[in-house]
């Protein structure tokens, strides 16, 4: 499925339109890996390559640590069944990104075993990915994780996944594959989907096509300060692009700022037993391309479920201006 002033409260409700449809590493340098024997916890430092996935067991530990840089072979990705800890600094960052020779990586990967581990990735760069994080059924925390140029996208999320992220930073994307990607995900920053539930405190996404927070599939969770702005499909033939889509959820944004999107912010209701109710405090929506705010259900007849959007002190102005 798809889905990338202020006043009294206000609710809108808009009529009918169309639904938009959605191992092992091969190290440059044995010196860079280190094996504590009977603690399963391998420290990868200095710069190395992975040529083929690499999986952190369940029950092992992976640390990459402050400055390390990971390059991965094209359609690398690692997966983590295990625990993952990234120790980068504001000053020193790890980076993961694609080798000498390669197109794109895809990531890293949290799968189901890994809930509950303990994962905690400070302060990791992210560069030159198809996807950038993806969680399914996991909790890791990600803090101060900065994603450039994700063609898919940056923080993807399933199965209800419940991350803690602060401080996420995902800049540009989409653009690279806009034109011929038949997959209709991609230009996303922040994906919630299939009944996840994350905490997100700080969220910056600037320059992507298709949508910068993008909810389904009976999710929820809290947002708070969401910087979100150039958010647009113009130019790439790309889908209905929207700084933030919320569809068949329920979630709480607080402090938002959406700046010149194709469409500030879009509430979908789409299936007839599944609630969506986004409440929106302190949001402001500036200098959109088609509407500030556009809430609609796409079949009027026989819905059974609660269909509502609330905001509160919600200020839009400047839509459809140059």
């Amino acid at each position: 499925m798809m889905v990338r002033g202020k006043g009294v409260m206000l609710l809108i409700s808009v009529l009918l339109l169309a639904s938009w449809t959605p191992l092992v590493p091969a190290a440059l340098d044995a010196s860079n890996l280190s094996q504590t024997e009977g603690r399963a916890t391998t420290t990868w430092s200095s710069s190395m390559t992975l040529t083929s996935d690499y999986t952190v067991a369940a029950g092992d530990t992976l640390v990459i640590t402050a400055g390390a840089t990971i390059s991965f072979d094209d359609n690398v990705r690692l997966y983590v069944e295990g625990e993952l800890d990234v120790t980068g600094t504001a000053s020193n960052p790890a980076t993961i990104t694609r080798s000498d020779d390669a197109t794109a990586h895809e990531g890293i990967q949290f799968n189901a075993t890994s809930r509950g581990r303990g994962s905690v990735i400070d302060y990791l760069v992210i560069e030159h990915s198809e996807w950038g994080i993806t969680i399914y059924d996991s909790n890791p925390t990600l803090n101060d994780v900065y994603i450039e140029n994700p063609d898919y996208v940056g923080v993807d999320m399933f199965n209800s996944a419940n991350p803690t992220i602060q401080r996420l930073t995902i800049q540009d994307g989409g653009q690279d594959v806009a034109s011929s990607s038949v997959n209709n995900r991609y230009g996303i920053g922040l994906s919630i989907g299939a009944s996840s539930n994350p905490l997100v405190l700080g969220a910056t996404f600037d320059n992507l096509t298709t949508r910068g927070v993008n909810m389904w599939g009976d999710s929820s969770g809290f947002l708070r300060d969401i910087v979100i702005s150039n958010i647009s499909a113009i130019g790439t033939g790309g889908w209905l692009s929207a700084g933030i889509w919320v569809e068949d959820s329920v979630v709480l944004f607080d402090n938002v700022s959406v700046d010149r999107s194709d469409t500030g912010i879009w509430v979908q209701h789409i299936s007839e037993t599944v609630s969506t109710r986004p409440t929106f405090r302190d949001t402001t929506v500036t200098n959109s391309m088609y509407r500030g705010v556009m809430v609609e259900q796409i079949n009027r007849s026989n819905f059974i479920s609660p269909l509502n959007a609330i905001f509160e002190n919600l200020e839009v102005r400047g839509s459809g201006g140059p």
